[in-house]
């Protein structure tokens, strides 16, 4: 019988049937996890409620950045001081953040450049009395360029055998276009769904566009990769002069850092803040007739966020991510509009 000769009810659920198998909605919501990204280790009182709240039991903590040093080889960059150890009972996954420009430097040593990993990674654990970690997390935003160096690292921390299991954030980008791409040989991926746009002084918000998003997400269900999502939970400064040249970019900052200091002309309905009279704040320089775009992502932007992805991912994540762990923003999230567990009742979304 062909489809033309179907009746309408059986034929819609037909086209249902593929995205529910694949969304996988029937079981229990993801798991909340949460990135910490600061060089030094200490949670607040706030943040271990936050952990108690949503019942975390897995952080992923950035161990270290690697960038060129100034003759061109790589070099650790803030490796992270514990000054407290992880909660007990929490798990911790290091995560190494590598810039594109190593990856792209001609005559790479892959294999001294992974044992150097290997070894700070562990230095650190031991240090503070860690285990050996079950599982490495890479992030970088490589690019076609630096895309075999890349995938070589990958293989040549699993050939080392150093860890049970590897990961990788993967940008929209590279699920995309992932045969150009490549996909790299690591166990599970974690798809970066923020840093969108590019930073600049236009009304645009480069953590979040709903319309950006729309161009890759179809994409995401014929990714082979098993993917879970890091989401958002943070607002930052873009800090420009007088004739929208950007000057720098203002983390850890929120629209109501600015709403009481008369030096700041705040206007109801706008995220662009105007310095009235130059002054020092927070260690910075503002100069008058400067401007500050406040760039965050709001509870609607959230639950649209799990709405699109659910629809589009190859399966239900094992766990929802949130970009990161900072007290100066999760007052603003977990009880988000007074709804109580929101980030909970978000990953239920999923």
């Amino acid at each position: 019988m062909s489809h033309k000769h179907l009746p309408p009810t059986l034929l819609l659920l037909l086209a249902l049937l593929p995205a529910a198998c694949r969304r996988g909605s029937d079981g229990p919501p993801p798991d909340i996890a949460f990135y910490y990204w600061r060089t030094t280790f200490r949670l607040t009182p706030a943040e271990r409620r936050t952990l108690q709240q949503c019942n975390v039991s897995h952080l992923y903590i950035r161990y270290f950045d690697i960038k060129l040093g100034p003759h061109g080889q790589p070099l650790p960059e803030s490796p992270i001081h514990f000054s407290s150890p992880p909660p007990k009972g929490v798990r911790v996954t290091p995560v190494v953040y590598i810039k594109n420009e190593v990856m792209l430097r001609r005559g790479l040593a892959i294999d001294t450049l992974a044992d150097h990993i290997i070894h700070l990674v562990h230095l650190i654990d031991s240090t503070v009395g860690l285990p050996p970690a079950d599982e490495l997390q890479l992030d970088c935003d490589w690019s076609t360029r630096s895309r075999d160096p890349f995938m070589a690292l990958v293989d040549t921390l699993r050939s080392r055998h150093a860890y049970p299991h590897l990961s990788a954030t993967i940008r929209l980008h590279q699920a995309k276009h992932h045969t150009i791409t490549r996909i790299p040989n690591v166990d599970r991926g974690v798809l970066m769904y923020y840093n969108m746009g590019t930073i600049s002084a236009d009304t645009l918000n480069s953590i979040y566009d709903r319309h950006i998003a729309a161009r890759y997400i179809p994409s995401l269900r014929r990714y082979p990769l098993p993917l879970d999502v890091a989401l958002p939970l943070y607002a930052w400064g873009v800090h420009s002069d007088a004739n929208g040249h950007v000057k720098t970019l203002i983390e850890r900052i929120t629209r109501a850092d600015f709403e009481q200091d008369t030096n700041f002309v705040t206007t109801p309905g706008s995220n662009t803040i105007l310095v009235r009279h130059s002054n020092i704040k927070g260690g910075r320089y503002y100069t008058a007739g400067d401007r500050v775009k406040i760039e965050a992502v709001t509870a609607s932007d959230l639950r649209g966020m799990a709405h699109d992805l659910s629809r589009h991912l190859a399966a239900k994540p094992r766990e929802i991510i949130f970009f990161d762990l900072d007290e100066h923003h999760l007052s603003t999230y977990i009880n988000y509009e007074h709804e109580n567990n929101f980030l909970q009742n978000l990953v239920r979304r999923f």
